[in-house]
Protein backbone atom coordinates (compact mmCIF):
# COMPACT_ATOMS: atom_id res chain seq x y z
CA UNK A 1 0.00 0.00 0.00
CA UNK A 2 1.40 3.35 -1.03
CA UNK A 3 1.68 6.36 1.23
CA UNK A 4 -1.05 8.99 0.99
CA UNK A 5 0.22 11.96 -1.08
CA UNK A 6 -1.40 14.44 1.34
CA UNK A 7 0.31 12.91 4.39
CA UNK A 8 3.54 14.80 5.08
CA UNK A 9 4.03 13.51 8.62
CA UNK A 10 4.11 9.72 8.38
CA UNK A 11 7.30 8.14 7.04
CA UNK A 12 7.18 5.46 4.40
CA UNK A 13 7.69 1.90 5.57
CA UNK A 14 10.16 1.15 2.81
CA UNK A 15 12.31 3.91 1.39
CA UNK A 16 11.71 4.58 -2.29
CA UNK A 17 14.74 3.98 -4.45
CA UNK A 18 16.23 7.02 -6.15
CA UNK A 19 15.12 7.61 -9.70
CA UNK A 20 17.77 7.01 -12.33
CA UNK A 21 19.17 9.68 -14.57
CA UNK A 22 19.20 13.42 -14.56
CA UNK A 23 16.15 15.13 -13.08
CA UNK A 24 13.83 16.81 -15.60
CA UNK A 25 14.24 20.58 -15.80
CA UNK A 26 10.93 21.21 -17.50
CA UNK A 27 12.69 23.20 -20.22
CA UNK A 28 13.22 20.41 -22.73
CA UNK A 29 12.86 21.33 -26.40
CA UNK A 30 10.71 19.36 -28.77
CA UNK A 31 12.37 17.80 -31.81
CA UNK A 32 10.78 20.49 -34.03
CA UNK A 33 12.21 23.30 -31.86
CA UNK A 34 15.63 21.68 -31.82
CA UNK A 35 15.57 21.28 -35.62
CA UNK A 36 14.47 24.92 -36.10
CA UNK A 37 17.38 26.15 -33.95
CA UNK A 38 19.78 23.96 -35.91
CA UNK A 39 18.55 25.36 -39.25
CA UNK A 40 18.82 28.93 -37.96
CA UNK A 41 22.40 28.33 -36.83
CA UNK A 42 23.30 27.02 -40.32
CA UNK A 43 21.92 30.09 -42.17
CA UNK A 44 25.13 32.11 -41.87
CA UNK A 45 27.38 29.29 -43.07
CA UNK A 46 28.62 28.29 -46.49
CA UNK A 47 28.98 24.64 -47.41
CA UNK A 48 31.92 23.69 -49.61
CA UNK A 49 32.99 20.53 -51.36
CA UNK A 50 36.71 20.30 -52.12
CA UNK A 51 38.59 17.54 -53.87
CA UNK A 52 42.01 16.47 -52.59
CA UNK A 53 43.66 18.56 -55.30
CA UNK A 54 41.55 21.63 -54.48
CA UNK A 55 42.36 21.33 -50.79
CA UNK A 56 46.08 20.97 -51.52
CA UNK A 57 45.99 24.04 -53.79
CA UNK A 58 44.04 26.11 -51.26
CA UNK A 59 46.41 25.13 -48.45
CA UNK A 60 49.43 25.99 -50.61
CA UNK A 61 48.00 29.38 -51.58
CA UNK A 62 47.15 30.24 -47.98
CA UNK A 63 50.58 29.07 -46.85
CA UNK A 64 52.32 31.37 -49.34
CA UNK A 65 50.12 34.31 -48.26
CA UNK A 66 50.74 33.48 -44.60
CA UNK A 67 54.51 33.32 -45.03
CA UNK A 68 54.78 36.42 -47.26
CA UNK A 69 52.73 38.66 -44.96
CA UNK A 70 54.66 39.80 -41.90
CA UNK A 71 51.66 41.48 -40.26
CA UNK A 72 50.56 39.36 -37.30
CA UNK A 73 46.85 40.17 -37.78
CA UNK A 74 46.93 39.13 -41.44
CA UNK A 75 48.73 35.92 -40.59
CA UNK A 76 46.07 35.15 -38.02
CA UNK A 77 43.39 35.78 -40.66
CA UNK A 78 44.97 33.26 -43.07
CA UNK A 79 45.43 30.72 -40.28
CA UNK A 80 41.80 31.22 -39.26
CA UNK A 81 40.63 30.57 -42.83
CA UNK A 82 42.62 27.32 -42.99
CA UNK A 83 41.22 26.18 -39.66
CA UNK A 84 37.62 27.05 -40.55
CA UNK A 85 37.79 25.36 -43.95
CA UNK A 86 39.30 22.27 -42.40
CA UNK A 87 36.73 22.08 -39.61
CA UNK A 88 33.86 22.73 -42.04
CA UNK A 89 34.02 19.12 -43.05
CA UNK A 90 37.12 18.68 -45.17
CA UNK A 91 38.04 15.08 -44.42
CA UNK A 92 41.82 14.93 -44.55
CA UNK A 93 44.44 13.16 -42.43
CA UNK A 94 45.23 16.36 -40.54
CA UNK A 95 45.90 20.04 -40.76
CA UNK A 96 48.72 21.08 -43.09
CA UNK A 97 52.16 20.70 -41.49
CA UNK A 98 53.02 24.39 -41.96
CA UNK A 99 49.84 25.32 -40.11
CA UNK A 100 50.59 23.10 -37.14
CA UNK A 101 54.18 24.41 -36.94
CA UNK A 102 53.16 28.08 -37.04
CA UNK A 103 49.81 27.81 -35.26
CA UNK A 104 50.77 29.78 -32.16
CA UNK A 105 53.56 31.83 -33.69
CA UNK A 106 53.78 35.26 -32.12
CA UNK A 107 51.07 34.67 -29.50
Amino acid sequence: MAKDLNDSVTMALTPEPKKRGRPASGKALSNAERQRRFRESKKGRIQIDLSNDDWALLATLLQSRYESDSDHKSQNRYAHIVEQVYHAGVKRPGMPDWFEENRYKGE
